[in-house]
């Protein structure tokens, strides 16, 4: 027994066996600047030449702090089989949006890099955080994992803040404009061809916004669960406010169906009044809007009507969604150029025009071809195939319910993607990033929490 218990005291001490500890300074310098460039997704400065943007500083920064990783020798190498497929499975991506880059003509040449250059970015900082925090003690990933869900839920609120005042006061946007690509003088709340208002801000715009509140609702019910601070119950309600005004049907959805099956899979974790108190918050939110902005109200109405409208009509799915007109171009041109290796790291429909496809398998499939849409969403599905493991193997009520936020946060993003790409945006896809490797940590914690001593040393980045 304590043989035992000694190797298994081993097994999770010895993830930051290497040169470097978590003593050494370097490490929590790094954490910092992490900490830092997540911030800097929100509020991203365009760098380039007139109206020609390259990068943002929060980019620029990701190459930064990779090359420091790199030259302060913190790359953790592992001689796992599992650990070396998934490192192959990165550069694989990395390779394929390379050759992708550059497979289309001069014309589209630049903004083919522009996105090469986010998209490799993400993936860049998906590797820095994980390989980074594995150099960390368990106890000391589980703090910073709770830290970094705090950091984005407060930035998400914030993006959402700034959307309703850009919502009553569209000329604020002028005071943001340092935030804004070189091209765009000022991003006021988008009014759509059918007079629809939609919340939109700095990095969270539009279609968006409604994805990226539905997708951390889970984050902010567990934190809700688990302090039962002051701040969640108010961003509970900034949330709510901000799904509604996003007037997105998808997200709308989603968020109330998700919520649901949320407190009813996870109540034994709330009490009867922590039930109704939090359902109080969220009518109360909704209520507040419908009683003091009716027009808002009536927007949600109007794209629900029409909704059920086509459906009662004999619509398809691209019809009910209001993509019928998108998805068709987009199949057509996905089929019609399909590739081993991509077409360019855009989405172009011929002619000299490009257009966003509303569909991330579609988009995937069109830029990085088969074999970059295989290793993608390979990666995705193996992220989700591992917190599901963790969730069934956890064993105390905070552990798993923490691994089944992160499972439906993950199941909401995948979902919505049917008819919103999220790399379309540099510094959303990098926030998108962020989230992926937070869930990879959360699944590798509690993996090495309650795995079985035998099973020493554990597949990781």
């Amino acid at each position: 027994m304590k043989y035992k218990t000694k190797m298994f005291y081993n097994c999770t001490t010895s993830l930051g066996n290497t040169n470097n500890l978590a003593a050494n300074t370097k490490i929590d310098g790094m954490t910092k600047l992490v900490n830092v460039t997540i911030v800097l997704l929100f509020f991203p400065i365009y760098l380039g030449i007139g109206n020609a943007h390259i990068a943002t500083t929060a980019t620029v920064t990701i190459y930064c702090i990779f090359f420091l990783f790199l030259t302060n020798r913190l790359v953790i190498l592992h001689e796992s089989i599992g650990v070396l497929r998934f490192k192959l499975l990165l550069l694989m991506l990395v390779s394929i949006a390379t050759v992708s880059a550059f497979s289309v003509s001069s014309y589209f040449l630049v903004k083919s890099l522009r996105s090469y250059i986010d998209f490799v970015a993400s993936l860049l900082f998906f590797f820095v955080i994980v390989n980074h925090n594995l150099t960390l003690r368990l106890e000391e990933r589980e703090k910073w994992i709770e830290f970094a869900l705090r950091l984005l839920i407060i930035m998400v609120m914030i993006q959402i803040i700034i959307g309703i005042i850009l919502y009553f006061v569209p000329s604020f946007g002028s005071v943001l404009a340092i935030f804004y690509p070189p091209y765009v003088d000022t991003v006021e709340t988008r009014i759509t061809d059918s007079g629809v208002m939609r919340l939109s801000s700095i990095i969270i715009r539009q279609e968006s916004m409604g994805e990226a509140i539905a997708t951390l609702l889970p984050v902010l019910l567990y934190m809700l669960a688990k302090t039962r601070k002051f701040i969640y119950q108010v961003a509970l309600v900034v949330f709510s406010c901000g799904v509604l005004m996003s007037v997105t049907r998808s997200a709308i959805i989603l968020f109330c169906l998700f919520f649901i099956i949320y407190m009813l899979q996870q109540r034994k974790f709330f009490d009867i009044p922590q039930w109704f108190y939090l359902s109080l918050i969220c009518t109360f939110a909704a209520i507040l809007i419908i009683g003091f902005f009716p027009a808002i109200l009536a927007q949600v109405s109007y794209r629900f009507s029409n909704f059920f409208e086509i459906y009662e009509k004999g619509g398809d799915l691209a019809q009910v969604v209001n993509r019928k007109g998108v998805w068709d171009v987009a199949l057509h041109i996905t089929m019609s150029n399909l590739s081993l290796m991509g077409n360019g790291m855009i989405s172009i429909i011929g002619r000299g025009k490009a257009m966003n496809f509303h569909n991330l398998y579609l988009n995937v499939l069109h830029q990085m071809g088969i074999l970059g849409f295989i290793i993608f969403f390979g990666f995705i599905a193996k992220l989700l195939s591992r917190i599901y493991k963790s969730f069934r193997i956890a064993l105390t009520p905070g552990d798993r319910l923490l691994a089944y936020s992160a499972l439906l946060s993950l199941s909401i993003l995948m979902i919505n993607s049917l008819k919103y790409e999220f790399n379309r945006q540099p510094s959303y896809q990098e926030y998108v990033w962020v989230l992926f490797a937070i869930y990879y940590l959360i699944g590798e914690n509690i993996y090495v929490k309650f795995r079985t001593p035998d099973k020493c040393p554990v597949d990781r980045f």
